[in-house]
């Protein structure tokens, strides 16, 4: 586990507080690259902006606000990290440097980051009730050693509410039909929140279609919108909805701008919630641009506690 814990806090980029400085944030691979927590590629886009070698496990990365912390000795830009288990850290970007002609970067985290798990174990330990109607449908459907296994999948989680307004799919829905619908909302891709783009459609398990929109900072899958964006999971992530997906449907102007009380008050373990609105935002790209890898230049996270 000493591995898997300097492999999660090591970046596979050498990056500054100017990097993280982007409206849509920013998927960061790191050296994490055991199968039991990395059960996923990385793809094109993290690989033109990273370089061949970024296939390790990610974080996810959003600025929050233009705010700097000082705590004595430490100071800088307030980064969110998101990790596993929906684990939401406090990266202060002090920028500074080590290693060969001090070409590597350390940042300070308030916390051990913990590694992505399968989806099912991030369900059940992330404990947001967001999620505990999905779990129960998946359970009837017999569907989690499946979706573990698999690999590059996005799961469009409609929240608990979600499926309450929709009629309670899951209790009321076949065994099959409840597969044929869970399926419908599995991507058959990994799809961070920086990386998609209005108008892009996006192939499912259930051999349907969704088409992504975004809206002033909000994201929708056809009709339903992201409340909870970038949940990691081992073999992809999460995003959650407030809605289940109907299959040509498109957002409707009750549901832009300010999301419900859902989205500020459901993550139970009290941790920040990131919505979509903190990570949406339009724009062509992330400022980062492609960033040469070099294992003598690397970012590496440094717990507080470690050097005060």
């Amino acid at each position: 586990m000493l591995q898997v814990f300097f492999s999660y806090h090591t970046m596979a980029a050498s990056l500054s507080s100017t990097d993280f400085d982007v409206s849509r944030g920013l998927s960061v691979p790191t050296l994490l690259k055991s199968e039991e927590f990395n059960n996923r590629t990385a793809g094109p886009q993290i690989q033109s902006q990273f370089g061949n070698n970024a296939d390790g496990q990610v974080v996810f990365a959003s600025r929050v606000g233009k705010g700097k912390r000082a705590n004595g000795d430490i100071s800088g830009a307030i980064v969110n990290l998101r990790a596993g288990e929906e684990q939401n850290i406090k990266m202060t970007a002090v920028d500074g440097s080590w290693g060969e002609k001090n070409a590597s970067r350390f940042q300070i985290v308030d916390k051990v980051l913990l590694p992505p798990l399968s989806c099912s174990q991030t369900v059940h330990a992330a404990d947001d009730k967001r999620l505990t109607a999905l779990n129960g449908a998946l359970i009837k459907a017999g569907l989690w050693p499946a979706l573990d296994a698999s690999k590059n999948v996005t799961c469009l989680a409609p929240s608990t509410q979600a499926f309450k307004d929709a009629g309670s799919p899951d209790v009321e829905l076949s065994k099959d039909d409840l597969s044929g619908a869970l399926l419908a909302h599995t991507l058959n891709e990994v799809t961070y929140s920086n990386y998609l783009r209005d108008g892009q459609v996006i192939g499912t398990l259930n051999k349907t279609e969704v088409r992504v929109r975004i809206i002033d900072n909000d994201i929708f899958f056809n009709n339903a919108k992201v409340i909870e964006a970038n949940v990691l999971t081992n073999n992809g992530l999460i995003h959650i909805l407030d809605s289940v997906i109907q299959a040509g449907g498109k957002p409707s102007e009750t549901s832009t701008g300010t999301s419900t009380a859902e989205t500020a008050s459901a993550t139970s373990n009290g941790s920040q919630t990131t919505s979509s609105s903190a990570t949406a935002s339009p724009d062509n790209g992330n400022s980062a641009g492609r960033l040469s890898i070099d294992i003598r230049i690397l970012g590496v996270l440094v717990a507080a506690y470690a050097i005060m």
